[in-house]
Parts: C-alpha cells; structure tokens; sequence
C-alpha cells in the first residue's frame, strides 16, 4: 500500500497538469506547470528505480563490479549533486577526507556511489537546519587491502531508540507520516544495507531524537596501485548542448511510438537525421538500402529482438558495408 501511494502521488501531478497543458488554460501558468511536471517525473523514477533494485536484491540478481576507481572522485561526486539540495535549504554540506585514507581502491564504484548518495539524501531529507558531516577514515589498512569507514552525520530530527532497527527494513520508516511529511519510499536503506552486506560489509546506526543521526558505512576494498588508471575516467565528457550532428544519418530502433518520438525529437535538436524502424527485421531491412552512421537499437522488441537483430547486422546479413557500424544498445 506504501508503494501504491508513492507511485500514485507524482503519476496524478503528471496526469492532472498534462491535461490541463493541452487545455491551453491560463499560458501564463504553463513554465511553472512543466516544471512541476518534471520534478513529479523525476520522483516517480526514484521509486521505481528503489522497487527494481530492491527487487533485484531480494531475487539475488545484483552483479557486483570489481574495477580500479578513484575513492576521491566517487565523494567528489556525492558532494556536487548533494551541495544544491543542501543550498536550497541553507544547510552545510561538509565532507573530511583522512590523510591517511588510499585513494586508488579496487571494487564496485556505482554501488559505494549508491549507498553514500542514499544516506547523504536522506540527511538533507530529515535535516531542517544545521548540516551534514561525511567523513572518510580507514579503519584497518595492510599494503593490498583497506577496511574504508564513512560516516555521515546529520543535524536532524534524529531517529527513537526503539525505531533504530526498523529504519533498515523494507517499506518501513521511523514515524508513520514521514512519507507524507518527506517523501521517500522507505526502501533507500533497506536497498543501502543489502548492498553493504553484498559488498561484504555493514551500515550502523546511532541517534538522538531532536539531535540528529549518525550512519556508519564499512567496506572492505582491495587496494589499487596509486598509479593505476580510474576505470570511471574511461567515461567520455558530457556532449554539449549544441552539438552539430547535422552530417550523420541514425536509424532508431524502436517499437514504442512515444520513445521513438521523443527520440527524433532530441536528435532532431543536434540536427541529426532520423529514420526510424518498429521492430528488428524491419531494421535488417532498411540498412540493406540505406546508409547510416549508427544504429540506436531497442533490446525488447516483438517479431525480432535487438539481440538477434544485433547479431545478424555483425554477420552481415544486413549487408557487408555493416558488419562494422556502430550499435547502441
């Protein structure tokens, strides 16, 4: 029931404002309509994307990464998309990195990012005035390994001693209007421990209601050579916003019409010609007659998959010309 309501909530703002856009009523409210819409979006993903995961968990589906990356970067990171949140509400956003902590480290960047960005979040969330303090420190270091201890600490509403087990359980939260108070799915921690306990660590948690929380993360880490290359660097920059790809010529395929029109539509903004194909057989098609630079290809589609799609593009059965053409699934 929790979810129903969390799903619902954001789904009747994008429904009622959408209708009340293409009634064309009073334009000069249609900017702020938009961006409600957009933030209403925005929260809808967030629950979805916590119900998948925690799906994912619970099924024992999560593959775990195991890549060098920078530890400094993933902080970093969590600090530039946290530092507006904690702006907007006038809060300090501080993060202490110990000297002695290793910055190359070896295992799963996204999912460290995951679990530091989900206990930072609800932080801010639950934090009315004052700050959040992360600090990294090492609790155990040998020359190949690092037991790595973040702490976030918050200022905030604090968390009833009898509540400190329940908060990491799944579709529980502390008080029972904080959903409606503060938004959220009551699964960002229930999904930020199982993953800690996948990564063969823990989060703990202490609190003072009126005075705020502490979490603590543990992660084991293999070390890294301090010269090694960050896997994330491999990540090309961002595109920028005006990009010119007026001499390139894509074929979409994608068997959804409404993906397929917001698509073009953003292609259509970098000046890129667009065809666009229903399903994979009329892809394999289309690249037999035509020439394009690059192929977006749907996985999920019915009479011909991407996959089988894919693979037959790779063995030339739409053509030699395109054994080689780039495909993006």
């Amino acid at each position: 029931s929790n979810m129903s309501h969390e799903i619902r909530t954001p789904l009747n703002a994008v429904i009622g404002l959408t209708d009340l856009l293409i009634k064309g009523d009073e334009p000069e409210m249609h900017p702020r309509y938009i961006e409600s819409i957009k933030y209403s979006a925005d929260n809808l993903l967030v629950i979805v994307n916590d119900i998948l995961d925690f799906s994912k968990i619970e099924s024992g589906k999560i593959a775990i990464e195991k890549i060098q990356f920078s530890l400094h970067k993933v902080l970093e990171q969590v600090m530039k998309t946290m530092v507006f949140k904690a702006n907007e509400k006038g809060l300090k956003l501080q993060l202490t990195v110990r000297k002695d902590v290793p910055d190359k480290l070896l295992g799963d960047p996204y999912r460290l990012n995951q679990i530091l960005m989900n206990l930072t979040g609800n932080a801010l969330k639950f934090t009315r005035d004052g700050g959040i303090y992360i600090d990294a420190a090492v609790h155990e270091l040998t020359a190949s390994s690092c037991k790595l201890t973040v702490t976030v600490r918050d200022t905030g509403i604090g968390i009833p001693e009898h509540k400190l087990d329940k908060v990491f359980e799944s579709f529980t939260q502390a008080y029972t209007d904080t959903t409606r108070l503060f938004g959220g799915s009551g699964l960002g921690l229930a999904i930020s421990r199982n993953l800690a306990r996948l990564l063969e660590g823990d989060i703990t948690v202490t609190s003072k209601v009126g005075k705020g929380s502490v979490f603590t993360l543990e992660l084991p880490f293999e070390r890294a050579a301090e010269d090694a290359t960050d896997a994330l660097d491999k990540n090309l920059p961002e595109s920028p916003e005006q990009a010119d790809l007026s001499k390139f010529k894509f074929l979409l395929v994608e068997d959804n019409l409404m993906n397929q029109f917001v698509a073009i539509q953003i292609l259509k903004r970098w000046k890129a010609r667009v065809e666009a194909a229903e399903n994979g057989e009329i892809a394999l098609q289309m690249l037999k007659k035509n020439h394009y630079d690059l192929v977006y290809m749907d996985l999920q589609m019915p009479v011909m998959s991407g996959y089988e799609a894919t693979t037959k593009i790779r063995t030339g059965e739409a053509g030699a010309h395109n054994t080689g053409i780039p495909i993006l699934a």
